[in-house]
């Protein structure tokens, strides 16, 4: 790797991407492909490297590159090494008598379908039951000789919250959605959720051309122990946080972009004049990015709220996203606001009215 980073560093990211021995070259059109891989193998003879023909693909609409399925239109997951992981049984996590499950072989599957977690609506959520066969003992995360601990299972440990969690994450497989390219020239949408179940995010784009967004990657996670006893507000804002910070900081850092939300006060948390320590910092860690917040009422942020709630309807994941204008979102949204303006306004006289009788 630090061979091929010393030919092509330069190149890295903006022509070509270097994985190891792989190199996928990209370009928007022909003359520019020739150009670029021009380059590649005027510096690949020059450092004495040869290509083996037959791993060769040039001038494809679509490659596979590291178990992704890479076009024009977008990223999707690799059939071959899906239907790999479809075809396991769960006699394949068991031990040699068939009946203990092994720890081993659930965190190799669990390795395999996490890689694709970015296509999996509320992953987290589904794989926390085998996450929990795979933990270490309480208080030891590793045995004598150093290596990684595992508590000891029996037949009885396997459930059927297990079996229903390794069945649903195969069909979750089966059902990804081809995830588009992220234009940088173009603004781009947040929809965040959170409850006592977990996190939820999806990361999307109106591209050119198009009035309906595209999912450019989707994000879950379980709550630890102490997060799931946060009060609701706490949690919005910890999905708002984590969601900016953690899992699309590189996309969103330098970048204009709208947050939609259906937690109301959440609008107002960046402008709020009392704010404890924790608060403080998440604020502080937000402070580089440029944002807004929209809200919209929970029955209508029906994306991010099935990464996060029981039970998950997979029918519906990219339903909002998929299948509506956006322009028709912004609209329904200045539309709850107004509704939300007048009907303070109503309750403010009113309550006047009551103090003046």
């Amino acid at each position: 790797m630090r061979l091929m980073m010393n030919i092509f560093g330069d190149q890295n990211f903006s022509t070509l991407l270097c994985y190891l021995d792989d190199l996928l070259v990209y370009a928007p059109d022909e003359a520019e492909a020739l150009k670029r891989l021009e380059i590649v193998f005027s510096r690949l003879h020059a450092h004495g490297l040869k290509l083996a023909p037959k791993k060769c693909q040039l001038f494809r609409r679509s490659v596979k590159f590291l178990g992704h399925v890479v076009g024009e239109n977008g990223v999707s997951t690799d059939p071959d090494k899906i239907q790999a992981v479809v075809a396991m049984t769960e006699s394949d996590l068991m031990m040699e008598d068939g009946v203990t499950p092994s720890q081993k072989k659930i965190k190799s599957f669990l390795g395999v379908v996490m890689y694709y977690q970015q296509f999996i609506s509320d992953c987290s959520r589904i794989a926390k039951p085998l996450f929990t066969l795979t933990a270490a003992p309480k208080g030891r995360k590793v045995n004598g000789r150093g290596a990684a601990a595992f508590k000891k299972l029996h037949p009885n440990d396997w459930k059927e919250e297990h079996r229903c969690a390794f069945e649903e994450l195969k069909n979750a497989l089966l059902e990804t959605v081809m995830l588009a390219h992220p234009d940088f020239s173009r603004p781009f949408i947040l929809s965040t959720d959170a409850s006592q179940d977990g996190l939820g995010a999806v990361l999307s784009q109106v591209q050119e051309g198009e009035s309906k967004a595209r999912p450019i990657a989707f994000a879950s996670k379980a709550l630890t122990r102490a997060q799931s006893n946060y009060p609701a507000h706490r949690l919005e804002f910890l999905a708002l946080k984590w969601a900016v910070c953690d899992k699309f900081s590189h996309w969103l850092k330098g970048h204009t972009f709208t947050v939609w939300t259906d937690n109301n006060p959440l609008t107002y948390i960046l402008t709020k004049p009392k704010l404890d320590a924790c608060e403080q910092r998440w604020v502080a860690k937000l402070a580089p990015y440029n944002f807004s917040i929209k809200y919209i009422p929970g029955c209508k942020n029906i994306v991010a709220d099935a990464l996060s709630r029981r039970p998950f309807a997979q029918g519906r994941v990219c339903q909002r996203i998929l299948n509506e204008s956006y322009d028709d979102l912004v609209e329904e949204s200045q539309q709850v606001q107004e509704t939300m303006i007048q009907e303070t306004f109503r309750i403010g006289v009113n309550h006047q009215n009551i103090q003046h009788a």
